[in-house]
């Protein structure tokens, strides 16, 4: 008794491994709508995106394009753009190829309005690559089904016989 007694007051407790952390990824159908809110999301997360107002977005344009780093440092100081930080809650005010004014072949844009941190309140564009949704990867998994007819496939085409192939002279 003493035995069992000692056994269970120094035995350990199973060591459980924490739940992964799944990964997330941009959701590739996503298409933002008008009152969606959602955190930017930034793969670098010491990064920002750029919200520009809506008069300058042709300029932010050329600037993303030659990847001019000193003409977003340049806008930035002249306030006519403000650097959104990983994680700022925006609200989606219109989504559109572009502004009215821009020409086409232009990326899309997203007009939004800050909804915390030092910019709270501001409204203009980012690109909309910059702003997507994020989704749990999802492993894919076949059913048994599937890899029945996979298999099948596979081998219909293995049984299959090349087509001769004429020689050029």
């Amino acid at each position: 008794m003493l035995t069992l007694i000692l056994t269970l007051a120094f035995a350990q407790t199973p060591k459980t491994d924490p739940a992964p952390v799944p990964e997330l990824v941009a959701d590739p159908n996503y298409i933002p709508k008008p009152g969606d809110r959602l955190p930017i999301h930034i793969k670098h997360k010491d990064e920002q995106i750029p919200l520009v107002l809506s008069i300058f977005y042709k300029d932010l344009i050329d600037t993303y394009l030659v990847k001019d780093t000193d003409g977003f440092v340049e806008m930035a100081k002249t306030k006519k753009l403000f650097p959104l930080s990983h994680g700022t809650n925006v609200l989606v005010l219109k989504y559109r190829s572009t502004p009215p004014y821009i020409p086409e072949g232009y990326p899309p844009a997203v007009e939004i309005r800050v909804l915390d941190g030092e910019y709270k309140g501001k409204s203009g564009y980012v690109l909309a690559e910059q702003l997507p949704r994020m989704i749990e990867r999802k492993e894919f998994v076949l059913t048994p089904e599937e890899e029945a007819k996979i298999e099948a496939r596979i081998k219909a085409k293995a049984k299959a016989k090349p087509k001769a192939k004429r020689s050029s002279r």
